[in-house]
């Protein structure tokens, strides 16, 4: 079958593979980038379809090491991953129970003790509340519940 531009589904697989060898993608990734360069919508779903029969493309693995690797080099919390993966267009199913396995492994007040020792002193000499302010919105900004957040700034009330 030939595409918008004359182009066949050989050619879709062809570049489906070229951006997989880089890195994992999301189904809805992939089928975006394939329209893009102007893959029929027909050939642009075969496409996917059979990577993912054949195991190139599986979106709860993708969720899996995304959020693993959020966890562990960013520090991030499970709402802010869990907004990330939901925006790449993976299924809200699959999100869910993938963070959630990954953070059943994952102490996230003591992710965010860490993460406050390190950004507390970059506040230096201010006030104690403004700081406890500033705290509060990285720690939401990192993705943290406000009920960590809460715990974990509650703990540096009291050593204060």
């Amino acid at each position: 079958m030939q595409g918008q531009r004359g182009r066949n589904d050989g050619e879709a697989m062809e570049y489906a593979l070229r951006l997989l060898e880089f890195r994992a993608r999301t189904r809805k990734e992939l089928e975006e980038r394939l329209s893009r360069r102007g893959f029929a919508r027909e050939d642009v779903l075969d496409v996917v379809s059979r990577l993912e029969r054949l195991g190139y493309i599986n979106d709860e693995k993708f969720v899996r090491e995304w959020a693993r690797a959020r966890v562990d080099t960013r520090g991030f919390g499970r709402l802010r991953i869990r907004r990330e993966l939901l925006a790449k267009g993976i299924a809200r199913d699959v999100v869910d129970a993938g963070v959630e396995d990954i953070f059943a492994g994952v102490n996230e007040e003591e992710l965010a003790r860490r993460l406050v020792a390190k950004q507390a002193p970059r506040y230096g000499n201010q006030d104690f509340i403004t700081i406890r302010r500033r705290l509060w919105g990285f720690l939401l900004r990192r993705g943290f519940e406000p009920d960590v957040i809460e715990s974990v700034l509650r703990e540096l009330d009291t050593q204060s």
